[in-house]
Parts: C-alpha cells; structure tokens; sequence
C-alpha cells in the first residue's frame, strides 16, 4: 500500500516533514557555500531533482487513487498541495540565500505515451497556484531559469508552464512522441530543451548509438 490514503494519514506523515530540521543541511554546508561562490560554472537546483507536486502526491498516494481524488476529495488534495509549496520554499530557503543559482528544476514524470495524467483544466486548478508561489519564491531570490523533468508526451501542458515562466524542458522522451524540432516549430526560442535523445538505441550497438 502507499503511505497516505486519508487525511488521518497525512497529518501523521507531516509530523516527519520539518523543512527547518538543521539535518537537512550537511555540517560542511558552510565550506560549500564558499567553495560554490566561488565557482565558474552555472548550477542547478536541486541536483537530484526532488521538488515536484504531482510526482510526491503519486509517489504518496499511487497514481489510481491519486487520480479519483482530484475529483472525489478535492480540498483534501488542496491541502497537501499547500503544504508541499509551503515546503519546498522554507527547505529551499537557506540555500538560495546562501548561493546564487542559475536554475531549479521541478521533478514531475506526469506524463505517460498518450499525454498527461492529468488535464490542462484540473492543472490550472490544482499545480498552478503552487507552481507560481515556488516560482515567485525563487526569481525574487535571483534564480534565472525554470525547468520542468517529466517523462511522457507532456506537450498538453507546455503553454502553462510556458506561462508560468517555466523555460526549460527535460528529457523530452522520444519514445512518447516528443519532438524537439516540432517543439522548437511550435514555441520558437521561448522553450529550452533538454534531451531528446532514444533511449532505446543506447541500448543497442555502438554504430545505433552514434547515429543517434
């Protein structure tokens, strides 16, 4: 089973998400912000891409129950959500005080071969409003670029994020129909692209995977 499947259970799973828990931050942090200040190369936050919306309610709940409770239990959805953005900014906090970054990425995979998992109508709704809480966050905090990880053919929801000031996509998975010329086509140089590489001639000879 998944970790929440009531509110009962996500208030007890809250009690366990401290964003301001000093172990969130290494006892070198210190020594990190002086050797990164000093650095001659652009970096990403986070590195292992952990801040999403839709990814950690699925990861919390499953993807069928997560999708009936968009409908059936919708505020409960709102709450989470809340408390998510909530999250994300307070754990993020010291490290874009402390260090300048060029760029965050949201870590979605919301999106399988046939489109979203959810619809431009109900993200509008639900992710929009926490999506630009995050990302008003970070841009007063100096964070120039925006990208989005999410496997799939997300292409349904490239105009919000494009709203949103999102400007940078990953991995733009072939397999699903991605297709960066066409995206560049559609969307010109207001969207950055990440990827595109078929994954499944790497795992064939070295000629397939050159020619790819």
């Amino acid at each position: 089973s998944f970790p929440v499947s009531d509110r009962e259970d996500f208030l007890s799973l809250k009690e366990h998400l401290d964003p301001t828990s000093p172990t969130r931050y290494p006892p070198f942090w210190a020594d990190e912000v002086r050797k990164l200040k000093g650095r001659d190369y652009p970096l990403l936050l986070p590195a292992g891409g952990e801040f999403g919306f839709y990814s950690r309610l699925r990861e919390l709940m499953g993807t069928e129950a997560l999708s009936y409770a968009w409908y059936d239990h919708p505020s409960f959805i709102e709450e989470m959500l809340d408390f998510f953005a909530d999250f994300i900014i307070e754990t993020l906090r010291p490290a874009v005080e402390d260090i300048a970054f060029e760029s965050f990425m949201f870590f979605e995979d919301m999106a399988g071969k046939g489109g979203p998992l959810m619809s431009p109508k109900m993200f509008r709704q639900f992710l929009m409003p926490r999506y630009r809480k995050v990302i008003d966050f970070l841009r007063r905090n100096n964070v120039g670029s925006i990208w989005v990880d999410s496997d799939g053919d997300c292409r349904p929801l490239i105009p919000i994020w494009l709203e949103l000031g999102v400007d940078m996509f990953i991995p733009c998975e072939v397999a699903a129909g991605m297709d960066l010329l066409e995206i560049r086509r559609e969307y010109g140089e207001d969207v950055g692209l990440c990827g595109g590489i078929d994954k499944r001639q790497l795992t064939k000879d070295k000629k397939a995977v050159e020619d790819e």
